[in-house]
């Protein structure tokens, strides 16, 4: 198998092949030049590279200034060193370059590691261990012939005890599984790499090709690549000065609007393989999803923007409809996928040319009716762009920049907005892949105007676990450093703690039952097991040692949650025939029964202050269930979501500031369970997940969700997600 180095140099591990940089297993953030610069210093193992040498490898075909390299080396610095100036690991060489200044040792990742992840601090350590062993050996031989032999006897009997001590260790010893860390999948990926400006991306029907508009030859004109970038043409010709490029529904065609020898704009059409130029009495504007209608912001006032309105005309122009009627600006209107709806930037107060009011995103009826405003912010929110499932709007929005915009991703019923860029000038409109998975658009961020694919998930749904066994129910320690999970990794459920970021996986507790639950302290874990016969109560330190087991009727009792004071544990049982809710002292003592209901409760959680519980209860004991809200004594129950039809809304847990519920809610038709939030009061419910989610736990700080999914790879895997503000 090909080895892939990773390099380990102090507390940092460098993996080219994923192009990740860790600090003591923790991601470091470096855009891709600055992570260049880095590997082209440390691949130079030692030696001297020249400033000409650098910029060759990180700017190929590209002439920038050295400015650009003095801010990397300045950036590396800083990430390196921490703030400690002690501690630079880049030194400067004068008039010649610069000199990587510490030993990068080298971790081969082959046979029984995945290719391309992340040596583990155990295999770092063994090729440590490994270099200093074998230059003491040679040394010896060189310097040392006498005595040989006795010495060599003597060594064979160290290492004969130091192996038997070292498989008793390894043996007792929790031993972390296979890790492959998670690929970034979240930054944007460079598409194009030229010094001319390269905008408007568009991607094809099929998803296999992108038009956009590029002077990489003169005048600006249409041009085509794959979607990964690669084998860019030219399709517009000579004879159209070319603007924003969209495809025909079957993708044989590209149409756009351009400047004629006379500068008078018209709308034009170009094969996509380039060929058939052709002129178009069209106006500008957006076709619909059928192809038989178009939109368009047309302005009542010549050379004035304080007043467009949106019309709806046939395909070739005839029988313009007017849709807005405010005598405010009204502008990019963007189709929903089945035609039924219109997004678009609006000025709820007006707009004025001088000092201008914040835009804001609407939406209305194809026929210009309901219209409804889906922002509310005092930035600037404009351009929406229907994502090809309908579920969601992308935007560019000023919101939380200091200078530039940002592309936002929001529900397409204005819930969930989330930043989904990093703030920089994002030039024209963005795009959405055909299956709603990715967004382009065309940015100056790396100094050129150039074009960038990215994962349209802004809430950065990452996989921590990468095993074939089932993973599933995590939750977070107290102090959200680790995960605790269940796995069927050895064939039956087991108790698995990991890292947050998914790292170091190791298992401590065998054939045990979810629901899992940290003590206040994080001294404990809680859980339930069927050693007995039944389902009883345990807890175990949370190194897996000291089990105690506090339940001991015939009954099951299951779902241990440890209270907010670490005083109760809360938990279900079946005793009384029928699951009820239950609360004992941590110690197993005190079980007192808190609910009485003659439908079954069960999947609860305390709030952060102790004074109320959420539940799932069923309803007419059947397949529905509800979530349900009381007292802790378990008074003054209400229901505060009902599901609706044959729908389940399941696991319901409190944010760390109690003013949010996480659940997920599994969908009878089709069958699939997501991740959702709520108001405490069942308000606000708004959809996180759309490829399943179940069993959401919040991380401490309230800002991560971890979950677990079926359907995404085929078996369960743990994930962890950003959450949005309410």
């Amino acid at each position: 198998m090909e080895k892939q180095p990773v390099y380990q140099f102090g507390p940092f591990q460098l993996d080219p092949a994923q192009r990740i940089l860790l600090r003591d297993g923790q991601r470091v953030r470096l855009d891709r030049k600055a992570f260049l610069t880095l590997l082209a210093l440390v691949e130079a193992e030692g030696q001297v590279i020249s400033k000409d040498e650098l910029m060759a490898k990180i700017w190929p075909d590209t002439f920038v200034e050295e400015s650009n390299l003095t801010k990397n080396i300045s950036r590396l610095r800083k990430v390196l060193g921490n703030g400690d100036k002690s501690a630079c690991l880049i030194e400067t060489i004068p008039k010649v370059g610069y000199l990587f200044c510490a030993e990068a040792l080298t971790a081969q990742v082959q046979n029984g590691f995945r290719k391309g992840a992340i040596a583990t601090n155990e295999q770092i350590s063994a090729v440590q261990a490994e270099s200093p062993a074998k230059n003491k050996t040679a040394d010896a031989a060189r310097h040392h012939d006498a005595g040989k032999a006795v010495r060599r006897r003597w060594l064979w009997a160290g290492l004969a005890i130091a192996i038997a001590i070292g498989a008793a260790v390894w043996w007792k010893w929790p031993r972390p599984q296979n890790y492959q860390h998670p690929v970034d999948e979240f930054t944007p990926v460079r598409l194009t790499n030229h010094v001319a400006r390269d905008l408007y991306p568009a991607y094809s029907p099929d998803g296999k090709k992108i038009a956009f508009n590029s002077n990489r030859d003169g005048p600006p004109a249409i041009y085509v690549m794959n979607a990964d970038g690669s084998d860019a043409r030219r399709i517009s010709g000579d004879s159209a000065d070319g603007g924003i490029p969209s495809w025909s529904a079957d993708g044989t065609k590209v149409y756009f609007w351009a400047k004629d020898a006379s500068g008078k704009e018209s709308t034009y059409e170009v094969n996509a393989d380039g060929g058939g130029l052709t002129k178009l009495p069209n106006p500008l504007g957006r076709l619909s999803p059928d192809g038989k209608k178009i939109v368009i912001a047309k302005s009542l006032v010549a050379g004035s923007q304080a007043s467009a309105e949106i019309f709806v005309a046939n395909a070739d122009g005839s029988n313009a409809v007017r849709l807005t009627n405010n005598d405010r600006l009204d502008a990019d209107p963007s189709w929903s996928p089945d035609g039924k709806c219109i997004a678009f930037t609006c000025f709820p107060v007006g707009f004025v040319e001088i000092g201008q009011i914040n835009p804001e995103i609407c939406v209305m009826n194809a026929n210009g009716g309901n219209t409804i405003r889906l922002t509310n912010d005092p930035a600037w929110d404009n351009s929406p762009i229907w994502s090809p499932d309908g579920t969601r709007i992308a935007f560019i929005s000023s919101r939380n920049c200091t200078s530039g915009v940002a592309i936002h991703v929001m529900n397409a019923d204005g819930s969930n907005a989330m930043q989904l860029t990093e703030c920089q000038n994002i030039e024209g409109p963005e795009g959405w892949s055909p299956d709603s998975k990715k967004l382009i658009y065309a940015s100056d961020r790396d100094g050129n105007v150039e074009i960038y694919s990215i994962n349209a998930d802004p809430s950065h749904q990452a996989n921590l676990t990468h095993h074939p066994a089932e993973d599933r129910e995590p939750v977070w320690s107290r102090d959200g450093k680790k995960i605790a999970f269940i796995s069927n990794r050895d064939g039956k459920d087991g108790l698995f703690v990991m890292g947050a970021n998914g790292a170091n996986p190791c298992k401590l507790i065998g054939n045990v039952s979810g629901r899992l639950s940290w003590s206040p302290d994080g001294g404990q874990f809680s859980f339930a097991a069927d050693w007995r016969g039944n389902y009883d109560i345990y807890v175990a330190n949370s190194d897996g040692s000291g089990i105690v087991q506090l339940t001991h009727s015939p009954a099951n009792e299951a779902e241990p949650v440890w209270s907010p004071d670490g005083a109760k544990i809360l938990f279900n049982s079946d005793v009384d025939k029928i699951t009820q809710l239950y609360t004992m002292n941590a110690d197993g003592s005190g079980i007192t029964r808190i609910s009485n209901s003659p439908e079954s409760e069960w999947q609860h959680d305390w709030s952060p202050d102790r004074k109320q519980i959420v539940f799932t209860r069923s309803r007419n004991r059947g397949v529905q269930r509800d979530i349900w809200l009381m007292k802790a004594d378990g008074s003054n129950p209400q229901l505060i979501a009902a599901a609706p039809d044959n729908d389940e809304f399941l696991f319901p847990c409190f944010s760390p500031d109690g003013q949010r519920i996480a659940y997920h809610r599994r969908v009878a038709s089709p069958l699939q369970a997501d991740v959702w939030v709520m108001n405490t009061d069942g308000s606000g419910q708004t959809r996180l997940t759309y490829l399943s989610g179940r069993s959401p736990a919040w991380s401490p700080d309230g800002k991560k969700i971890a979950f677990h999914s079926f359907r995404r790879t085929g078996n369960s895997e743990v994930y962890a997600m950003d959450v949005a503000g309410k």
